[in-house]
Order: C-alpha cells, then structure tokens, then sequence
C-alpha cells in the first residue's frame, strides 16, 4: 500500500521553520542587547562609538530610575 504525501506541505513547512529561524534571531539580539547594557552599567562606562548604543543605555538608566520611583511611592502610600 502506498501512501501519498499531500501536495504543498513541505513548502509550508519550509515557510514555518524560516519565520522560527528569524524569530530566534530577532530574540538572540535582544538579549544581547540587554546584556551589553547590563555591563555598561555594572562599569559605569559607556562605548564612545555611535551614540545609538549610548542612547539605548541612557533610556534603560531613565527607564530604571522612574521604576525605582514609582516603588518608593508605592511603599509610602
């Protein structure tokens, strides 16, 4: 008995597993991004190359401040 594969799955399949792939990518670069903030603010240093990345770091410091004072509102009500 022979069996017959339908037609046009293995072109869904390839379809599904390319949008997986650029997922993963997409997530790799944001955790890298996150971690190479994270050091600069561990060193208090900051890369003078492009001011992208110095901006990206400033938003996160700004970012963290503003949590920070919202929990400390939060404690005094």
């Amino acid at each position: 008995m022979i069996i017959k594969r339908k037609k046009g799955k293995k072109k869904e399949n390839r379809k599904k597993n390319i949008e997986k792939r650029i997922l993963k990518k997409e997530k790799k670069k944001k955790k890298n991004e996150k971690k190479k903030i994270e050091f600069y603010l561990k060193k208090n240093w900051y890369p003078v190359c492009g001011y992208k990345q110095l901006n990206i770091i400033l938003f996160f410091m700004f970012k963290e401040k503003e949590e920070e004072q919202e929990e400390e509102e939060q404690e005094e009500e």
